[in-house]
């Protein structure tokens, strides 16, 4: 089904690789497509990365960090 979900997500990091591709570090909560948030997902994810950067994107790895929980102090949304 076609849900309006609202999530936050900060950029932590975006560095260029000498191939054309990025590294991105994203901080974000629970739920969030990342993949879509990335590509636009045909323009049903929005805002996305690709349409804040003018281009294609697509993930091509995605790698969970870490999982933040009540009792894990780490960075925030909210800053």
């Amino acid at each position: 089904a076609d849900l309006e979900r609202e999530r936050r997500l900060r950029v932590l990091d975006l560095q260029p690789r000498e191939d054309g591709a990025l590294d991105l570090s994203v901080l974000c909560q629970h739920g969030t497509y990342v993949k879509e948030w990335i590509s636009g997902d045909e323009e049903r994810t929005t805002p996305s990365l690709a349409k804040l950067l003018g281009v294609g994107c697509v993930c091509r790895v995605l790698d969970v960090q870490e999982i933040l929980t009540p009792d894990v102090a780490g960075p925030s949304l909210d800053d």
